[in-house]
Parts: C-alpha cells; structure tokens; sequence
C-alpha cells in the first residue's frame, strides 16, 4: 500500500514557503549591506575603513578607463589619419570611440554610463612630436591626462610615448561623499470623522425635453448645360450660371525675316609662276618659360633646358623616420631649327599666290555666288479674349421649415436619430 502524491498546494504550503523566501533575503540584506547603507548610515557601523577602500578601488577604474582610452587612440591614430599641419587637432569623443567598437562600454560608481560627448581623446601635431590628451567625464569624477608621443623606431604602432615621458598627471580621487541626515519619524496621522448620513431623496419628477427639425430648400438636380454664349446672364435660386474667359485667334501680323538665296558657282583661270629658292642656316629659338620642378638631387642645364634654383625645402618621412631636401627650380626652353632651302612667293606682285612645291599657284578655284532672291515672311498670330456664358436650371421640390417634438430625457437618442436637436427647453409633466 502506498499514498499517491498530492497535484495541488495547499495554503499552509504557500505560506511557509513565503516565510523562507522572506528570511532568506533579510539574511543576504545582514550579511552584505549596500554601498548606499554604508554611506548614509555611519553612526550604526564602523565603515571608514570600506569606504577608504571604495574610493580606491573607484579611483583605479577610473584610471583604468581613461588608459583603455589612450591604448585605442594610440591603435586608431595610423599615418592617414594624423594631421598633418603644426597646430591641427584631431578630435574623437567617446561617444565615436563607441560606435567604431575601440572600446567597451565605461561606467562610473553610480552605475551610470559616461558623458559620451564631453568624453574624448584629441591628438595634437607640434613641431616634432604629437600631444594626446585623455578626458574622461562622469557623474561623480571627470579628469584628464595629456601623453607626449611621437614616431620613433621602437613604436609597435603608428604613434608611441618616448622612453622617459613626462609624467602625466594621475587623476584625483572623487571626493567622498556627505552622510545624510537620518529623516524624521512621520506624526501619526489622526482619524478620519465619521461621515454624516445622507438626506432622503425628494421623489423624481416627471420632465419632457422639446426637440426641433428643421430643414432647408430641396431642389432637383440642375438640368442640361446651355451651350457657352457671350450673352450675359444671372444666377437666382433656380438657375445656376458658369463663366469663363476664352482665348482665341483675331489676326495674324506678317513679318519679313529674309530673303531665299540665288547661287552660282564660278571658277577662276590658274596662273602658275616659279618660286624663289632662300638658302638658310639652323638656329635656336628665344628661351621660353615652361613652368617649375622639383628634384631630390641638382639639375644641369642643356641646350635645349635651362634650370635656375628657387628654393629648397626639408621634408621629414614619418613611416621611415628619415629627412631629405626638395630643390625647386624653374624650367626655360628652347628648341633647335635646322638650316636648308626654303621656297616662296613674295617676290610676286598680287594676291592670292599659294606655294605648291617650288612653284607658286594662282587662280583655278571655284567659289559661289548668291544674291537675294524670294522675300520669307513670318506670320505671328495676335490673340484677343472674351467672356463666355453657360447656365442649367432646377425646381424648387420642397420648401424650407421646421417641426417640434418632445423627448424623454436630454439625449433621446430616438429623436437624435431622426435628425432632431435637443433646443434646451424642458418642462415638468403635471
């Protein structure tokens, strides 16, 4: 024999399960009392010594967070993104920092997340180093550090601190907070006086409610439209009239724009005469200026190219952490003609001779002529308006009026639906 087990709790089971539920966690409350109690209550435990040890340990955090900040600025800060001007900054809040996951999420002792815009790391260019400040900003502490870095052949990334930095500032710890005053037992609160009793209702009267319909003129639908007519007419009740303004064609202007061209085509006799023979030497061309260059090493002029210094520049490599000189120059040029016989045509009298080889050539084109011809006119049509009249009429079906009705209470909803409205009179049913 065997007892089958219950499928349901009774209310004993209930209640004593609650009581150990409630012990358990008055017992956890005793044994680990919160940051909160320590702080406001310090007349009821000797804590100075836990509340020493917080604001270390909430010191080192901070330190800690503003360090993670630098590491990523440093492993953020490669060659394409550092300035490049002595004097430029480059600013990244936190709030960044966050969305290109640099960092993790920092939180301050209140448990609350750091301002993510008056938090950042900003990187400075100076004459031959770069100056990284650190500010980190929270609800109970904001600080900040500034790191001397440059680009030196033992770095791991881009940018790095020398081997003897300035120390950079350590952040104060946050001041410790006030205990606050115990607050005062609240006065009991006297008893409510007992409520009269209610008077005796009069008996109900009986009321009637008047409503009113009212409604306006019915007319038939407007019949057929008249033709548009630039006759005027009226508008009334039983006629209804539309208007419009037409634009059309009253003449046309004319207007020559030209004439149509008669042309012919003439040709002229060829003339042909010899050419005079010119025997030269080669020669140069004046210098002409061609611009600027640059150049890691000194140039030598040419025959034909001419280099004169302008100026010279050191330009550092900070990948390779080495320094070279630019020369600047300016470039002039000229070019070499070679000498022979050359052939022309000045010595003929008259125009129109063209050098063909060693024979100069005259006449034998073929050019046309036209003369005006046929005037072309242009019509341009004058526009002009008038006002244009149309009209339908209607019957009259049914006149404007009213009726009265009475109601059983303010919102008869009987009456409502019929299109009635209470007229706010009422009146006592004898």
């Amino acid at each position: 024999m065997y007892q089958e087990k219950r499928d349901s709790f009774s209310i004993r089971d209930i209640v004593i399960q609650l009581l150990f539920v409630v012990l358990f966690v008055v017992i956890l409350i005793w044994l680990f009392p919160t940051k909160g109690y320590l702080r406001n209550n310090p007349q009821e435990t000797d804590n100075s010594d836990v509340i020493a040890a917080l604001q270390v340990l909430y010191g080192q955090a901070f330190s800690q967070n503003v360090n993670n900040m630098k590491k990523a600025a440093l492993l953020y800060f490669t060659e394409p993104r550092l300035p490049t001007e002595v004097g430029q900054s480059v600013t990244m809040t936190l709030g960044q920092m966050r969305d290109k996951n640099l960092v993790l999420p920092i939180r301050d002792s209140n448990n609350r997340e750091c301002d993510l815009v008056n938090s950042y790391v900003r990187l400075t260019k100076m004459e031959d180093e770069f100056i990284l400040r650190v500010q980190l900003t929270c609800s109970d502490f904001s600080d900040f550090i500034v790191v001397h870095v440059g680009c030196y052949a033992y770095c791991q990334t881009t940018l790095c601190a020398p081997r003897t930095p300035a120390t950079p500032r350590p952040p104060s710890q946050p001041p410790p907070r006030p205990p606050q005053p115990p607050r005062p037992p609240q006065p009991p609160r006297p008893p409510e006086p007992p409520r009269p009793p209610e008077p005796p209702r009069p008996p109900e009267e009986r009321r009637r409610y008047r409503y009113i319909l009212s409604w306006q003129n019915e007319f038939s639908d407007c019949g057929p439209w008249s033709n548009w007519s630039t006759n005027r007419v009226t508008a009334n009740n039983l006629r209804q009239v539309e208007s419009r303004l037409f634009r059309f064609i009253s003449h046309y202007d004319t207007t020559i724009i030209g004439h149509q061209q008669e042309c012919r085509n003439v040709t002229t006799p060829t003339e042909r005469q010899a050419a005079r023979a010119t025997t030269s030497a080669g020669h140069f061309t004046a210098w002409v200026a061609a611009g600027t260059t640059t150049s890691r090493t000194p140039l030598v002029n040419t025959s034909t190219v001419r280099y004169t210094f302008r100026s010279s520049n050191t330009v550092r490599d900070c990948l390779g952490c080495t320094a070279y000189t630019v020369r600047t120059y300016s470039v002039e040029r000229r070019t070499w003609v070679p000498g022979g016989t050359s052939w022309s045509c000045s010595h003929l009298s008259g125009s129109g001779w063209t050098l063909n080889g060693n024979q100069c050539v005259r006449g034998g084109t073929t050019t046309r002529e036209c003369r005006a011809g046929q005037p072309i006119y242009r019509y341009t049509p004058v526009y002009a308006t008038r006002t244009e009249f149309r009209f339908c009429t209607r019957t009259l079906i049914r006149e404007a009026g009213f009726r009265y009705a009475w109601g059983t209470s303010a919102n008869d909803m009987s009456l409502i639906n019929q299109g009635y409205r209470y007229t706010g009179f009422w009146e006592v049913i004898r």
